[in-house]
């Protein structure tokens, strides 16, 4: 082996391997968009109904004592 194979070996074992970047297939995209609406239109729905029902509560609790 000789000093130019011994620097292109070297070069070869430093390099970093490519970072795997995964992508979603436009089918997964499209189905997961209503559900992923579904889900955040539910918990913003029962986030406000839980707030208003304990306000409610809380404000019908000081009027009666």
């Amino acid at each position: 082996m000789n000093k130019t194979d011994t620097a292109e070996l070297a070069l070869l074992s430093n390099q970093k391997p490519k970072p795997r970047v995964w992508r979603l297939p436009p089918e997964f995209t499209t189905l997961a968009a209503p559900l992923l609406l579904y889900c955040s239109s539910v918990v913003s729905f029962s986030g406000w109904l839980l707030t208003f029902l304990a306000c409610h509560w809380n404000s019908e609790r000081k009027t009666i004592g």
